[in-house]
């Protein structure tokens, strides 16, 4: 198992079982990076100024897809395969387009 060295994330990779995993109350918990990622990212990117509509080939920072992030998010709301907290999280970034 490697535990990422960024700070204010709390999340370990499992090569094991090719997962990423969070204590979360003593519990190993799988984790959605990507979902994970993005919504920090988004973060990010909002407490910068920018806006949460972007572009579908935007790219933040070093690298990131944004904007693939955002259409994977809309996509994943439509087929219903967001939980409830990841809905939640969503709804709580200003602006953040997810209906089609």
């Amino acid at each position: 198992m490697v535990e990422t060295l960024q700070p204010g994330q709390d999340w370990l990779w499992c090569y094991v079982d090719e997962m990423t995993l969070r204590d979360i109350e003593g519990r190993w918990v799988e984790v959605d990076l990507f979902f994970e990622a993005g919504l920090g990212y988004m973060r990010e990117h909002l407490q910068a100024g920018g806006t949460a509509s972007v572009d579908d080939d935007f790219v933040y920072g070093k690298g990131f897809p944004l904007g693939r992030w955002v259409a994977e998010m809309r996509r994943r709301r439509e087929a219903g395969e967001l939980s409830e907290d990841q809905s939640r999280q969503l709804d709580e970034l200003p602006g953040m387009p997810l209906d089609a």
